[in-house]
């Protein structure tokens, strides 16, 4: 990458890429792995039932079953959440979940 020199006021500045050499932004420190006690959040998009009140226990007991159905296992959901204003929106809390391994049907040569 090339430096440009560029005139600001009375003197000049080097600029690398665009940016003032002086002015580049830090390195963002790496994000540190999850402890194995922590647990693991994923979020559900258009969750069923559709259109439905997460404040309504109906509702989200619905909503709950689906969840765990999809999972296969009811003691890997430790929490769902969900915030009123993105209705959308479910995010859950897994305990340890990995995904469940596909078995190939049997060879019948």
């Amino acid at each position: 990458m090339t430096a440009t020199q560029v005139v600001v006021g009375s003197g000049t500045k080097s600029l690398v890429g665009g940016l003032d050499t002086a002015q580049k932004m830090p390195k963002r420190a790496p994000t540190p792995e999850t402890g194995d006690d922590e647990p693991i959040y994923f979020s559900v998009v258009n969750p069923w039932p559709q259109n439905a009140n997460m404040e309504v226990y109906g509702d989200l007991r619905l909503c709950v079953q689906w969840l765990v159905e999809a999972l296969g296992d009811p003691n890997l959901l430790m929490a769902v959440f969900h915030k009123p204003s993105v209705w959308r929106l479910v995010v859950q809390a897994l305990d340890h979940y990995s995904p469940p391994q596909s078995s190939s049907p049997p060879d019948s040569s």
